[in-house]
């Protein structure tokens, strides 16, 4: 028996207006992401909406809510450095609604209008390296 495998250089998700929908398929598209590839997430105005319903949806986030999208993305800003955090700076980051194995695969994060640019990262870029300034942020 033999397994077939396909992985995308590039995923766009339009129309995926619920918020929470973009950070679960982010889970889902680890697997079938090729490295270095690109996942895009439009329509995420939707984050803003503190109240409201389209297509059958219901909105209620609003401005610096800590399940929209926006949020959740810009918290990973500092897993993407987070060879430069301490242990007890480390901790801190485990408090978000995506696990370590997906943060981990992030290389870049881009907030654009409207969007969110995600490229996932190469196996060999800065796996597990030692920081050589670690004894200036311990």
């Amino acid at each position: 028996m033999f397994q077939i495998e396909i992985f995308y250089s590039y995923v766009m998700m339009d129309l995926i207006f619920l918020p929470i929908y973009s950070i679960l398929l982010i889970i889902c598209l680890k697997n079938i992401l090729k490295e270095g590839g690109i996942y895009v997430i439009e329509d995420i105005e939707t984050s803003y909406w503190k109240r409201g319903d389209l297509y059958g949806y219901n909105f209620n986030y609003g401005y610096h809510h800590k399940q929209s999208v926006i949020e959740v993305f810009k918290a990973i800003i500092d897993d993407i450095n987070d060879e430069y955090l301490n242990t007890d700076e480390k901790k801190l980051q485990k408090l978000c609604l995506i696990n370590e194995d997906v943060k981990s695969m992030i290389s870049t994060i881009t907030f654009c209008h409207n969007c969110i640019i995600i490229v996932k990262k190469p196996l060999c870029e800065y796996s597990n390296r030692k920081y050589r300034f670690e004894d200036r942020i311990l």
